[in-house]
């Protein structure tokens, strides 16, 4: 329980300034006229403590509380109250076990929630319940502790809490007065017109005063928090249940998963195991290759580097030769700088020459001018000097004038002064006339506003009388709409059910065919992999492929020199002719026999081309080699295979065709068979597939073996074109199977987007049917209180009709008593109009001397703006002067320095010249030393030339050298390149470098590479046959059994969650029924007995209606003042309803005191003998209780201790003072 100490409000409504209340035990009043902000102290400690409907405190929204200005006053930016209590008793901690259930079901939920993302429907069921929240503040306060409870809001609409200065929750500070009167349904704060809702409210939400009083109302609290967390559990544990379904048949299908996984490895590791033999196998030999190639590029090297030695020689000697050259070329450059930077110089000097003299003739001209500017400047600083003169002499008699005029202005103001005085006497009697005149008319106006009062209450109470018959027939009309609407949702609701069932057929139909389609995708992103592996693999071996065709390296070494080096020569080069050639694999064998090292021929496009390389190739002895001149434009075509002719086979254009037929006519015409055989001599050149050539019956040319690797210039142009080939289909069919993955992957995504459509639309259905059958529920609670409604309406006709003949009696009296008042008026009238009219003459008097004060005072004023004029003339005047006199020296200095100027310029003419003679002479000197140096350089040239010539034909031998190493390092480059694809290889399919797998792999000594060929082609085709198989299965199986288990263990903690929380709200239930139960019998009671002593007799009563559970009754209050029959409550007169709902609220009182009271006007319907039965009742229980009392009547005002007066002195702002009476 708390004691009220001290209440502090800053910006809230009228309260402007700071200002603060102090409670003490007993009753304090709080006093003042209508609309000086009294209910507003009320409405504050309302505010802090919780309340949230803007209407209830006079206001459209929160930010009208804030002081809003006035015409003096500036609005305030935000509004602010603190109330400060004492804690005086140690809270209940009755609630601590339910909160600890709670908490348990909150952490499951979060826990489940975590595991199980919501769906659409769990989020929002989400938002339409409470979510409990621990408390976020210490709510435990000691015996004596000082406690402080705050609100502030602000103009941007935010507000905010706080307890003891800490920011807080509302639901703190609820928690906080929770059972004390002042939370929920606050008993203690009885506001203007909440006295009559106390009667006139429904009987259910009457109750709530005597949960509060029982102290039920935070159980009430925490049952509707713990049923909300109650069904969200059970609606968690169905959801587990499914999703446990779900991971039994998911376990079931990983284990056959990873049965046929863990077969798929052991094949795998077989597999591998073969593969590293045969990489290894492959691998030793390409090393031995290398190694043989390494020691013929060592012996050529060796060779090399003894021929490099002699020509290192001859560079030593050429380069001292040429360092020689270099110094004479660095004297001859030093020589032409030095020549140079003597021209720049004369040039200089030249033009510093020509820029002295024009700045002698400058300042020689700026010397005349200023002569000019300084006689002008004399002759205006002497008509100033004259005009000064002048300006003094009239300033002088100027001011003579104004002394004179302000002497006569201080005569008629001291006459002006002493009629001034008489009248305000004569005005301070009319002012007492009017103030009696006044008080008169307010007593008039008193009176006709009684008389007003009357009317529009009779008006009122007529006005009501026809509401309550419309009344009457809107709750019949209301009937009938209720029971029609409730036929209408009966058939909505039959249709909503028959669609939720053939919608979760659909969406089933749709869960199977996506089940289908994520088969389909695993397969294609199987087959999609083997076609990105291959396209690899042969863009690979296509790059390598290319590198040694770019670099010319499967052709000869001086067919790599010519190409290596044709743009340094400027040659024009069409390419070699095997490049034009474009033959079947089963014929080139037979061409590469018949046209032999003729494959290699440079291709050129004009005879100037072919001689320009072969002097080149003579020149640097590079070797021999064919060149061949063909026309601009070739096509190339695919060979007649249908033809034996070898000029058809090759697959030429035409035009080259018939070149070659010049140049090559045995070979073009040689004739293709498939074997020689001794029929076949007949004197032709005759060819066959395996290369073996016989040219006319008697020579012949053989060796070839079937298994022998061509390595020829034509395998590698067909290799090059198969691999691009090749590519280009990998490439189709690696998008067109892209492709397809993209439209399996749309369309699992277009069902799993109708899923959750069909999804969506079940969860609005399931809101719907849940919508209306709430909604069916509340429709017949309001079909019988409809007609209980036109019960009542008809009682209260009959009461209306009592008040409103009560009303025109006093009327009749009020109206006579304002006859009276008017004719006192009318004396007071004339009186004030008499000294009215003295008055009147004696302001025109006054307002004639005031018109010739005026006069005088403005010719005074006019006189010294003429005396002031002619000083700001004069000020100007001298201003100028002085100006001119600063002119004139200014003048001076500058021509000093011109002339200083011209005489230094004059001198420096004199040095520059002798400076320009000098460097002419000194140019000449330098031109004799560069022709000497030029002639000592050309002597050394010849003698280099000679030595370049002897140390080229060292050149050209070792060129010879490095084109044989060339041929031997195309060989090794090729086996490192077939090292480095197998590395490659082994790498892709055993994820393990070559070197590695070299150092640890041992070949047996029977080892077949064939049969291990075939061993890994066989467990290949077996690894296909066993499908798209999941590798993740063994891990999935594990995860989803862990899963499983842990939603079981799950399931049964929020079982035995459950069950405690019902325990809970049993105990809640049980609690609130005993607490209830006690708290309305001793109320009751209470409740008679002060009724019959505030009614002088009589009896009141409460009974429990409309339902059977006790925890969901309404309360009904029976009535029967003295003399008076039995009647419903709203039948009474307004006196005797403020008098039974003010004995209704101290019989809670009685019960459970509240910490403090607040009464605002309760009293403003009693007449004086009900006033002194409710002010004994309070000093009775102000010994319990603290009461504040907001009233007008003075024998209310008796009563307290203490009194504050609230008052406007300035209008708008409301002001306090405090008075304590003893």
């Amino acid at each position: 329980m708390f004691k009220l100490n001290r209440l502090e409000i800053r910006g809230f409504k009228s309260f402007a300034d700071h200002t603060e209340l102090h409670f003490g035990d007993g009753i304090t009043a709080i006093v003042g006229p209508n609309g000086c902000g009294k209910s507003n102290i009320s409405e504050a400690i309302c505010w802090v403590l919780g309340e949230q409907r803007a209407k209830t405190l006079r206001g459209s929204e929160m930010q009208d509380l804030i002081f809003q200005g006035t015409t003096t006053r500036a609005a305030s930016s935000l509004a602010e109250v603190i109330l400060h209590l004492t804690c005086t008793q140690n809270l209940s901690n009755e609630t601590k076990k339910i909160d600890e259930s709670l908490e348990e079901l909150e952490a499951l939920a979060e826990i489940e929630e975590s595991e199980n993302p919501q769906t659409t429907e769990d989020q929002v069921d989400e938002k339409t319940k409470k979510k409990w929240k621990k408390q976020s503040i210490n709510l435990n306060f000691a015996i004596g502790e000082q406690i402080s409870i705050a609100r502030r809001i602000f103009r941007s609409g935010e507000s905010e809490y706080l307890l003891n200065g800490r920011p807080c929750r509302l639901r703190d500070i609820r928690d906080l007065l929770a059972g004390t009167g002042l939370s929920g349904a606050r008993y203690a704060i009885i506001e203007q017109g909440y006295i009559g809702q106390i009667l006139s409210t429904k009987p259910t939400d009457r109750r709530a005063l005597i949960e509060e009083a029982a102290g039920i109302s935070k159980f009430r609290i925490r049952q509707k928090m713990a049923e909300a967390r109650l069904d969200t559990a059970k609606h968690n544990l169905t959801r587990i249940d499914d999703i446990t379904q779900e991971i039994e048949k998911q376990v079931a299908a990983l284990r056959r998963q990873a049965s046929k996984t863990q077969k798929y490895k052991k094949l795998k590791e077989s597999l591998r195991e073969i593969l590293k033999k045969i990489f290894a196998s492959e691998g030793i030999k390409l090393i031995e290759e290398i190694e043989k190639s390494d020691d013929k590029i060592n012996e050529i090297k060796s060779l090399e580097d003894q021929l490099r030695k002699r020509s290192t020689e001859k560079e030593k000697l050429w380069n001292e030769i040429q360092k020689q050259i270099t110094q004479t070329q660095g004297l001859l450059k030093q020589l032409q700088e030095k020549q140079t930077e003597s021209l720049i110089r004369k040039n200089q000097l030249e033009n510093e020459l020509n820029h002295a003299r024009e700045l002698i003739a400058r300042a020689e001209a700026r010397i005349a001018t200023i002569e000019i500017e300084r006689a002008e400047a004399e002759k205006r600083l002497k008509f100033l000097e004259e005009e000064i003169e002048s300006l003094q002499n009239e300033y002088e008699n100027q001011s003579k004038e104004a002394d004179s005029q302000r002497q006569l202005l201080y005569s008629a103001e001291k006459i002006y002064e002493s009629e001034l005085k008489t009248l305000k006497e004569l005005e301070q009697d009319l002012a007492n006339l009017e103030a009696e005149k006044k008080r008169h008319s307010l007593a008039l106006e008193r009176l006709n506003e009684l008389i007003q009062q009357h009317k529009n209450s009779i008006e009122k109470l007529i006005e009501r009388s026809e509401g309550l018959l419309r009344e009457g027939e809107r709750a019949e009309q209301n009937f009938r709409e209720y029971v029609c609407e409730i036929e209408s949702l009966t058939s909505r609701l039959n249709k909503l059910r028959a669609d939720q069932f053939s919608l979760l057929a659909k969406r089933d139909e749709i869960l199977r065919q996506a089940d289908e389609k994520r088969k389909e995708l695993i397969a294609a992103e199987k087959n999609l992999k083997e076609l990105q592996q291959k396209l690899f693999q042969s863009q690979h071996l296509l790059k390598n492929l290319q590198e040694l065709e770019s670099k010319k390296a499967i052709y000869e070494p001086v067919v790599q020199k010519i190409f290596a080096n044709k743009d340094h020569l400027g040659l024009k080069l069409k390419g070699i002719l095997v490049d034009k050639f474009n033959v079947t694999p089963d014929a080139e064998r037979a061409v590469e026999s018949v046209f032999g090292q003729h494959l290699q021929t440079v291709l050129v496009p004009s005879v100037d081309e072919a001689m320009k390389l072969m002097d080149y190739l003579n020149k640097n002895k590079l070797g021999r080699i064919g060149i061949l001149v063909v026309p601009e434009e070739e096509v190339k075509q695919n060979g007649n295979q249908n033809s034996s002719q070898i000029g058809d086979i090759i697959g030429v254009s035409e035009p080259l065709k018939s070149i070659l037929k010049e140049i090559f006519s045995r070979e073009v015409g040689a004739k293709l068979v498939e074997s020689i055989e001794p029929t076949h001599l007949n004197g032709e050149f005759l060819v066959d597939k395996k290369g073996n050539v016989a040219i006319g019956g008697r020579f012949f040319i053989g060796g070839a073996v079937e298994s022998e690797t061509n390595s020829s210039p034509l395998v590698f142009k067909r290799r090059l074109r198969e691999l691009k080939t090749e590519i280009s289909k990998l490439n189709a069919e690696t998008t067109s199977q892209e492709t397809l993955l993209k439209q399996i992957q749309e369309s699992l995504s277009l069902q799993q987007s109708e899923i959750e459509q069909f999804n969506n639309q079940l969860n609005i259905i399931e809101k719907d049917i849940l919508s209306i059958e709430v909604r069916l529920t509340s429709l017949k609670k309001e079909q019988d209180r409809a007609e209980r409604h036109k019960k009542i309406v008809a009682e209260e006709l009959k009461q209306i009709e009592a008040e409103i003949a009560n009303n025109r009696k006093k009327l009749a009296e009020i109206e006579i008593s304002a006859q009276n008042a008017e004719k006192v008026f009318e004396a007071s009238t004339q009186k004030l109009t008499k000294l009215s009219s003295e008055i009147s003459e004696m302001r025109k008097s006054l307002e004639n001397k005031a018109s010739e004060v005026n006069q005088k005072r403005t010719q005074a004023q006019i006189t010294d703006e003429r005396r002031r004029l002619i000083a700001s003339s004069l000020r100007r005047v001298e201003n100028e002067t002085n100006e001119i006199k600063k002119r004139l020296n200014h003048l001076d200095l500058e021509r000093k320095e011109n002339q200083r100027s011209i005489d230094e310029l004059s001198a420096n003419v004199i040095t520059l010249q002798e400076l320009f003679e000098q460097e002419l002479i000194n140019i000449q000197r330098l031109s004799e030393e560069i022709s000497e140096s030029v002639k000592h350089l050309e002597e050394l040239s010849h003698s280099n030339i000679n030595l370049n010539s002897e140390r080229d034909e060292l050149n050209q031998q070792i060129l010879h050298l490095q084109s044989m190493r060339s041929s031997e390092e195309i060989k090794r480059a090729e086996a490192v390149a077939n090292l480095r694809n197998l590395n490659e290889n082994c790498l892709n399919e055993l994820s393990t470098p070559l070197e590695n797998l070299l150092e640890k792999v041992e070949i047996p000594t029977d080892f077949e590479l064939a049969k291990a060929y075939e061993q890994a082609e066989e467990i290949k085709k077996r690894l296909d046959a066993l499908g798209a198989v999941n590798m993740l299965a063994l891990e999935e199986l594990e995860e989803a059994s862990k899963r499983l288990q842990f939603l079981n263990d799950q399931r049964r903690d929020i079982l035995e969650s459950i069950q405690d929380a019902q325990e809970a709200l049993s105990e809640i239930r049980n609690r609130s029924k005993d607490r209830f139960l006690k708290a309305f019998q001793i109320i009751n009671e209470n409740f008679g007995k002060i009724f019959a002593e505030l009614f002088g007799g009589g009896k009141g009563e409460m009974r429990l209606i409309e339902s059977d559970d006790v925890l969901e009754a309404g309360i009904e209050i029976i009535a029967q003042p003295p003399g008076k029959r039995l009647q419903n409550i709203l039948l009474l007169s307004g006196g005797e309803k403020a008098m039974a709902a003010l004995a209704l609220t101290l019989a809670i009182f009685e019960y459970q005191p509240a910490p403090f009271c607040i009464l605002d006007e309760v009293d403003a319907p009693l007449d004086d003998a009900n006033i002194k039965r409710f002010t004994e009742k309070l000093r009775q229980m102000a010994s319990k209780t603290q009461f504040i009392v907001i009233t007008h009547n003075k024998k209310t005002m008796e009563t307290a201790e203490r009194l504050y007066g609230v008052t406007m002195q300035e209008k708008g702002v409301s002001k306090v003072v405090s008075v304590k009476l003893t």
